[in-house]
């Protein structure tokens, strides 16, 4: 371990050679030149050179050899040395500056920022001036081996017939009041240090004619903990096909601490197993592993992972001692890929991802999850409860080039190409972000786009780029087909999904469920699309399902049954008729029998296909879902980046983050000829009691929008409520010259809801009307908000001592719904404040709405441990858990407590409130939980401890 301040070494060593010869006759010293460039990017040709004794040097930021940004350089000098600086000019002379400081630190001569752009020319011309005793050289200290209990140290003294006075302590210390030493020549060893703990170094020249430096410093450095060691990384297994039982699972063992280590246990389990592990014949490092040194190691137990699944590989080291304990386990997902050679293939996703893995190139991380869908728009299977999706409760992310790669697909059997076929939804930014599906045939080596628009069924609606964006054509789950060209006959066959994202804007992306692959069969009707036909976004009395199925077999049909189901209720059972469907064609059928939709709310239509003899009827059935209502409460932030699905605008509204909008907004430009904009909400309900619309909203001019606009009498914006889903509407506020204030800022309205809506399921419309002028009008964060309590609590770390600000509280929102600001009496704005003097704090919460609550913590001065440890011993087990856990816990006498499962949002997700507990066992219900990581808090008696808890299964 090495902390280096070294900026120019071979300078150094030069002007200790010229200090050597020179010793007797003149002093040498170091001067400091400081550059900076303002935009980062480095002088742009702008340089300074530096002549001192009649010869000259070049300086500038380049931004190849340095950051662009700055850069600190020391210069030798000879006491009556001529100094003389000249400014070249080169482009963006704006951004430049720099300081010459002499070796006492006086500022000789500085220009840039403060006064505008540096003079050009000869700007300073002087005489170097060295003290009689000048400090070690400033940027050639090194502070390296640095261990538990020692380090060295080396400088340039400035006298190398003199000493060097150093000075140490902890960080902070006071100059003066530090260990001392004296040491000649440049080297010495800081001895006696203490583990773990962070010091400052202070230099000071002893001169050989009597006179002392300035101190230099601090140099700042921190200790090991002596004994800390981990696993630093999993090399095997790896995630495969066939991997079978494997014999080596190695790993490597890294030294994080300050002494070398011998005879180090190591063990590890899987899915929460141990791996029975035979110590000390194996599970022990028996060699040394030096400080910052990082040794391959191996078990000789093996594991068998022939059966196909997720198995997740934890491998710990337990070194005696070790101070460090978050540092010695390493985790490592291995998923056990099963080879398929039987078709046809068929997955529902239900029992696990299937062996689909998830891969990434690029920037961005892949954002494919597998589990319950839990989105706006992907928020089911289309069969069971579990798909894959990309991001399974939101959107995917930036940058993002991703790839959900199928099981190892050996096709050597078949002699003809076999199919692909699938359910897919799909809600994508149209311009930008993308998907399609590719095949290679050579276990993954190289890879080809699968089939092309106009082919197959529902297959990419982009011809021009052959893929898939925006709803990709779809309403819904909608059935997929292709065939796998080239694959017949392949034996290491693989299929993945690609799916690209630009730089901003994202949606939901892609749902897949219920995967086909094999040969195509004579007798195969498959559901293809199916919808509602009311044209009322409040439904119908006598709506109608229009159900589409396409003919995936070999064979043409007729007289196909087919029926719906609405909800669960009755099953309807009708007849396609005598219209024959040809092998790829599909079918249009609308039933007789109409279904009620008029009463608010959400409709999952379920409709099948009933083919006598059809040869595989996993792909028979598909599902709509309706919705003539959203629940309340209700947010729309445009953040999306278009209009809402279910709004109904004027032709002029549009959503953007232009002209000078912070974030994205719908709006319309209204002038003479655009004199009215209109903005219609889906229908929401039911009202509750002191629920609340509000939205932002600004009159800004046309075009930039930085300058507010001094609306007329004519002019307004008007909110209206309708209770008939559009047919009437009463206005509830209008925005007028009266109670307008131009600003370029959104101005926020609310509006208490009457409590004569209590029931009412209301649709809300925005009109704006134009008088004079040529403005924008926009509009932002639209929601209908319900508020009660955020369920506020805090995790409480004292204060070390009356006068020290590091007292810790963490803020945990168990209600309401994010994005949440925090606002303290303190002043901090954060969820985490770690730096708080004992006292009693205020903190206001906003949740995504702009629900408010409030919490007063009180952060007192922590005592020791030994002092406070009521709660005990603390065990979970198994960790990694499936569905259930154990929480062990012995409390040093009965104890009131309470004991919560919080997400790593922070969010509660389950709490127990437990009293005059002793020696407890608890049990966690995780069946409802996402996999991933938990956090397991306990409170007692003013204490909290905190274990990790992870859900294993769907990786």
């Amino acid at each position: 371990m090495k902390w280096s301040f070294t900026l120019r070494p071979i300078l150094f060593t030069l002007l200790c050679i010229a200090a050597l010869s020179n010793a007797r006759a003149q002093t040498s010293c170091e001067y400091t030149l400081v550059m900076e460039d303002s935009f980062g990017d480095g002088w742009n040709g702008c340089a300074l050179n530096i002549t001192i004794g009649g010869t000259t040097t070049t300086y500038a930021l380049d931004n190849i050899n340095d950051n662009g940004q700055s850069l600190t350089v020391g210069i030798p000098v000879t006491d009556g040395d001529d100094i003389t600086l000249e400014f070249i000019e080169g482009a963006f002379i704006f951004e430049v500056s720099y300081t010459l400081i002499d070796a006492e630190f006086n500022v000789v001569f500085e220009d840039g920022l403060a006064g505008g752009a540096p003079a050009t020319g000869v700007v300073f011309e002087g005489t170097a001036s060295c003290p009689s005793c000048p400090p070690p050289i400033t940027s050639a200290v090194d502070i390296e081996n640095i261990r538990a209990f020692r380090a060295d140290l080396s400088w340039v003294p400035s006298d190398p017939a003199g000493e060097t006075i150093i000075e140490y302590g902890p960080a902070g210390f006071v100059l003066g009041e530090g260990t001392n030493l004296m040491a000649g020549g440049a080297t010495t060893t800081l001895l006696n240090l203490e583990e773990n703990t962070a010091y400052d170094v202070y230099l000071l020249a002893a001169c050989s004619n009597g006179d002392t430096s300035l101190a230099i410093g601090p140099y700042a450095f921190a200790t090991p903990y002596a004994n800390d060691v981990g696993v630093a990384d999993i090399l095997s297994p790896t995630t495969d096909c066939n991997l079978g039982f494997i014999d080596s699972i190695s790993l490597m063992i890294s030294n994080y601490g300050g002494a070398p280590q011998s005879l180090i246990p190591f063990n590890f389990s899987v899915n929460g197993i141990p791996g029975g592990v035979n110590m000390p014949t194996d599970g022990v490092y028996a060699g040394v592993i030096g400080t910052d040194s990082t040794e391959f190691a191996e078990f000789d137990a093996g594991y068998d992972l022939s059966e196909p699944g997720e198995y997740l590989f934890e491998i710990w080291t337990d070194l005696l001692n070790d101070s460090v304990r978050t540092n010695d386990t390493t985790r490592l997902l291995v998923v056990s890929i099963p080879e398929v050679a039987e078709f046809p293939y068929y997955d529902t996703y239900e029992e696990w991802g299937g062996g689909w893995t998830v891969e990434q190139s690029g920037n961005g991380l892949p954002s494919w999850e597998y589990g319950m869908p839990a989105g706006t728009i992907i928020n089911s299977a289309v069969s069971g409860s579990n798909a894959w999706v990309t991001n399974l409760g939101g959107t995917y992310n930036n940058s993002e080039i991703s790839y959900l790669v199928s099981p190892c697909l050996d096709f050597s059997s078949l002699n003809e190409d076999p199919r692909i076929a699938f359910f897919m939804n799909f809600d994508s930014e149209s311009c930008c972000d993308e998907a399609w599906v590719e095949l290679s045939v050579d276990g993954g080596e190289t890879w080809e786009k699968v089939g092309a628009a106009e082919t197959g069924v529902n297959w990419y609606n982009d011809a021009a780029n052959q893929w898939w964006d925006g709803t990709a054509g779809f309403e819904g789950w909608s059935y997929v087909q292709n065939i796998l060209t080239g694959a017949a006959g392949q034996a290491e066959a693989r299929v993945r999904f690609v799916f690209s994202s630009d730089g901003s804007v994202v949606r939901e992306g892609i749902g897949l469920d219920n995967m086909l692959i094999g040969p195509t069969l004579d007798d195969d009707m498959a559901a293809s699309a199916l919808a509602n036909n009311s044209l009322n976004p409040c439904g119908d009395s006598t709506d109608l399902v229009t159900f589409t199925v396409r003919n995936v077999g070999d064979a043409p049909q007729q007289n196909i049954g087919v029926a719906y189901q609405v909800n669960g209720g009755p099953v309807v059972m009708e007849t396609t008729g005598d219209q024959i469907i040809f092998p790829g064609a599909e079918f249009e059928y609308t039933f007789n029998q109409s279904f009620n939709s008029s009463t608010p709310g959400l409709y999952v239509v379920r409709a099948w296909s009933m083919l006598d003899g059809d040869g595989f009827i996993a792909n028979d059935t598909t599902t709509f879902v309706y919705r003539t209502a959203f629940d309340l409460p209700y947010r729309e932030d445009f953040e999306a980046g278009g209009i809402p699905d279910g709004w109904a605008t004027s032709t002029n509204v549009a959503v953007s983050n232009g002209h000078n909008n912070s974030s994205f907004a719908i709006h319309a430009n209204l002038w003479s000829f655009s004199n009215t904009m209109s903005i219609e909400l889906p229908v929401l309900g039911p009202v509750q009691a002191n629920d609340t619309l509000r939205f932002d909203y600004r009159f800004v001019d046309y075009f930039a929008g930085t300058n507010p606009t001094a609306i007329t009498e004519a002019d307004s914006l008007v909110a209206e409520i309708s209770l008939d889903c559009g047919l009437t509407y009463e206005p509830v506020l209008a925005i007028s010259v009266d109670n307008h204030t131009p600003a370029v800022e959104m101005a926020t309205v609310e509006i208490p809801l009457a409590d004569s809506l209590a029931g009412e399921y209301m649709r809300l419309r925005l009109r704006g009307v134009w008088g004079a002028g040529d403005y924008w009008l926009d509009i932002d964060n639209i929601n209908v908000r319900r508020c009660g309590s955020l369920e506020l609590d805090a995790d409480i770390t004292g204060a070390t001592g009356e006068n020290n600000a590091d007292g810790v509280v963490e803020i945990l929102t168990g209600a309401g719904e994010g994005p949440y600001t925090f606002e303290w009496t303190s002043g901090d704005s954060t969820r985490v404040v770690n730096t708080l003097l004992p006292g009693q704090y205020l903190v206001t919460v906003t949740d995504g709405y702009g629900c408010q609550d409030l919490i007063a913590v009180t952060v007192d001065i922590e005592v020791s441990t030994a002092d406070l440890d009521q709660i005990g011993q603390v065990r979970l087990s198994p960790n990694p858990a499936t569905d259930l856990a154990n929480l062990e816990i012995a409390f040093n006498r009965p104890t009131d407590a309470r004991i919560q499962v919080i997400n790593t949002m922070g969010q509660l997700m389950a709490e127990r409130l437990v009293d005059q507990a002793y020696q407890e066992t608890y049990q966690l219900d995780l069946s409802n939980y996402d996999s991933g990581m938990y956090f397991v808090r306990i409170f007692a008696e003013g204490q909290v401890k905190t274990l990790k808890l992870i859900k294993a299964g769907g990786y």
